[in-house]
């Protein structure tokens, strides 16, 4: 699910997580199946780093929708 819609384009924003551990098991579940296949002229453009404890929050734009109401 993740793949299609970030392939197809509705998302403007995009909110990893980055957390104190690493999941090392081949089988466990990937964020995009496949990797990641947008071109690189559609890079995510970082727009805010929070730390919350132990976790970073990305946000990150999309899109040129990113920020309007």
């Amino acid at each position: 699910m993740h793949t299609q819609v970030l392939e197809a384009g509705p998302a403007d924003e995009l909110h990893p997580v980055l957390a104190p551990f690493f999941v090392a098991d081949s089988r466990a579940p990937r964020f995009v199946a496949g990797g990641p296949r947008r071109h690189p002229d559609h890079r995510a453009r970082p727009a805010e780093v929070r730390e919350m404890g132990d976790v970073v929050l990305l946000r990150c734009a999309l899109s040129e929708r990113f920020g309007t109401p």
